[in-house]
């Protein structure tokens, strides 16, 4: 089976798009005739997720981050009931030659749509839902199709008829999907050692434990930990799974959502008067920031923290939390930050 034909194949079966880019990002190769993310996603090594609306005659709607232009895709979005979400997941990696020097840029890209879990009420809330990042909530669903593609690409590599630059290519698509699975396990493998055992760690290891989990993540974004963490700890009164799954998912959002070389703020406040104990996430450095969320931000009067939720995508962590009698609110802190404002109950 040629390379060519093969690559056609991930596509089709798979929904892989895979592109070479040359040092300035132009693409010389593609398996497809999908268009290269790049509008999308940074232009930097890294792991993305984006998502898109498109309509019913498969025009993009609305990307993320908006191209350039302004809001005009925003804008001039129209309800259609057969609308349909796309979401996708992206890797960046840099393309070495035989001297180790930087030949360019490897992009391959996943349709993760039919993998992606979504109950009847969120599938008819969806255009409340379209705005920006995909949450770290479903991170874990990316797995399987990853194992598989993981392994066909471990399997073709060894094709006698690629060239030598083309089996370099092969060789960084399967470190880019190992690197992911690896990431997606580690999460994976916490959230149930967590949940097994209640007495496992208090909230200073669960904390703690986060940056160590998401430390290659945060290595391959250059992105920065700042912490303001307290000696001494109180209990809080949600277990250290259901807490661990709540700290995660707000963390890897933060670190997929800002810009490579960002920098993560974590500061966790005295409970005071008030039966909280306070812990805030924020950075300066997101990418992008809803349009409708600013809308939000700046309406008189207070805003509506259940539509800033919706806006960017983190209603499955806004539930978590409430569920277990705590809360979780925004504020925009300058023209690209957020701070994320996690309030547990202490027992």
């Amino acid at each position: 089976m040629s390379t060519d034909l093969l690559c056609g194949l991930l596509h089709r079966s798979a929904g892989i798009s895979i592109f070479i880019l040359d040092k300035n990002f132009r693409v010389i190769w593609k398996n497809s005739e999908d268009e290269c993310p790049l509008q999308h996603v940074p232009h930097a090594e890294g792991i993305y997720c984006y998502r898109m609306l498109r309509s019913r005659d498969g025009h993009c709607v609305l990307s993320c981050p908006p191209v350039s232009g302004g809001p005009g895709a925003c804008q001039q979005y129209h309800e259609h009931a057969d609308d349909r979400e796309a979401v996708f997941h992206v890797t960046i990696s840099a393309r070495r030659d035989q001297s180790g020097e930087n030949a360019g840029y490897l992009v391959v890209q996943q349709d993760i749509t039919q993998w992606k879990q979504r109950d009847e009420q969120r599938y008819q809330d969806a255009n409340r839902q379209y705005l920006l990042h995909l949450a770290g909530g479903f991170a874990h669903e990316i797995n399987n199709p990853l194992t598989v593609v993981s392994g066909m690409l471990q399997e073709y590599s060894q094709l006698n008829d690629m060239d030598e630059e083309r089996r370099q290519d092969f060789r960084t698509m399967v470190r880019a999907c190992n690197r992911i699975r690896e990431f997606v396990n580690r999460i994976r493998a916490l959230s149930a050692e967590e949940s097994e055992d209640s007495s496992a760690a208090d909230a200073a290891t669960i904390f703690n434990r986060a940056a160590g989990y998401f430390q290659e993540f945060f290595r391959i974004k250059d992105i920065h930990i700042a912490w303001d963490l307290p000696d001494r700890w109180p209990n809080p009164s949600m277990s250290p799974g259901v807490l661990a799954k709540i700290v995660f998912n707000l963390l890897h959002y933060i670190a997929d959502s800002i810009r490579p070389g960002g920098t993560i703020r974590i500061e966790v406040l005295p409970p005071g008067d008030q039966p909280y104990l306070q812990a805030v996430f924020s950075s300066e450095e997101f990418i992008s920031l809803p349009h409708q969320l600013n809308n939000i931000f700046l309406s008189p009067g207070h805003p509506s923290e259940l539509d800033a939720i919706h806006a960017l995508g983190l209603t499955t962590v806004h539930n978590l939390v409430k569920s277990h009698h705590g809360n979780l609110r925004i504020e925009q802190k300058a023209p690209r930050g957020m701070a994320f404002f996690l309030e547990i109950p202490l027992s």
